[in-house]
């Protein structure tokens, strides 16, 4: 299942939707676009400044029609309902 977040770096504008997974939360105080796991409560960074940690894999891919697409792998900690 997938859905899709776009975040404007430039503009600081975002466009996103929350999952049956997780919560797309948007900060704009500190300019921060995350993802945070329903499952775990664990927040994902999604600065491409940040760097993967041991729960999160990030996968980068260039991409014609978007630019470039990020696919995020959270191991959740606990099990999802």
């Amino acid at each position: 299942m997938f859905y899709f977040s776009f975040y404007n770096w430039t503009k600081g504008s975002s466009s996103h939707s929350s999952s049956p997974y997780f919560d797309v939360v948007m900060s704009t105080d500190s300019m921060k676009l995350l993802f945070v796991c329903k499952g775990d409560g664990y927040a994902i960074d999604v600065n491409p400044k940040t760097l993967s940690t041991e729960k999160v894999d990030r996968l980068d891919f260039i991409d014609t029609d978007y630019g470039q697409v990020v696919i995020f792998d959270h191991v959740v900690d606990r099990p999802v309902p």
